[in-house]
């Protein structure tokens, strides 16, 4: 068993096989899990007092997106864990969901107030799919890519709609 102690409250934790990041309203801890828990790097961010990041669940690449700031949809996309850091203007609103597809290659932002989910590709930076929900005057919770990356579903309180999609 391992534990760790940080200096801010630790506002979302993200796992997979091989990694930990723990966030932090301005920082992210990533642990190598492979290598005992040991801090594999740190970046520092802007602030972020959602929590919102995606990261990939494929141990073969490592992408991670974040919001860039709190007042506008742009994402910084890490494609390395030290360094490799693109942006990409994802929406003109504050970004509510991110969502990375199992290998990083695409990524889904749905903006405040979630009327829209814009899909772009993380190399090219690309929209891909400009798609439109019906909410009415609901929050949209979550965003989800299929493992294949073939489909997409949105979760608000009340509403679940899903997407088949060509990527």
């Amino acid at each position: 068993m391992e534990e760790f102690s940080h200096p801010q409250p630790v506002l979302k934790v993200r796992m997979r096989p091989d990694l930990c990041l723990v966030m932090l309203e301005t920082k992210i801890y990533m642990y190598s899990i492979d290598n005992g828990f040991a801090i594999a790097g740190q970046v520092e961010i802007t602030p972020n007092p959602t929590g919102l990041m995606a990261l990939t669940r494929c141990e073969d690449t490592f992408v991670l997106a974040i919001p860039h700031s709190t007042d506008s949809g742009q994402v910084m996309i890490k494609t390395q864990i030290d360094g490799g850091d693109t942006y990409l203007d994802a929406a003109e609103e504050p970004l509510r969901c991110l969502e990375l597809t199992y290998d990083g290659r695409f990524i889904a932002a749905v903006s405040l107030p979630g009327k829209h989910i814009r899909i772009f590709d993380t190399v090219t930076k690309q929209m891909l799919h400009k798609l439109r929900s019906s909410f009415k005057n609901e929050l949209v919770d979550q965003v989800r890519f299929s493992r294949q990356g073939d489909s997409i579903t949105l979760l608000t309180p009340r509403t679940l709609h899903s997407w088949i999609i060509n990527l």
